[in-house]
């Protein structure tokens, strides 16, 4: 499955869906070769959020990497 994220600094990113067997993966590589990934899980925290991390690398330089993780909400019961 391919789509789109709303458009960031580096423009609009195309993003690839996979289905794995934790949840749901989007990988996207903006035009300045920024690799952005999004895991989420489907597996639900205390609070019926499903967990994610997302996770950036800057592509030119490999200079800037950073990982956030957090909670996310679909409208699916389960992924």
């Amino acid at each position: 499955m391919l789509g789109n994220v709303a458009r960031s600094r580096a423009g609009l990113v195309p993003v690839t869906v996979s289905r794995t067997n934790s949840g749901l993966t989007f990988t996207g590589t903006a035009a300045n070769g920024t690799l952005t990934v999004v895991s989420m899980f489907s597996r639900f925290d205390s609070a019926g959020h499903h967990t994610a991390v997302l996770s950036m690398h800057d592509g030119p330089h490999d200079l800037d990497t950073a990982q956030f993780y957090g909670v996310c909400d679909s409208t699916l019961k389960r992924l």
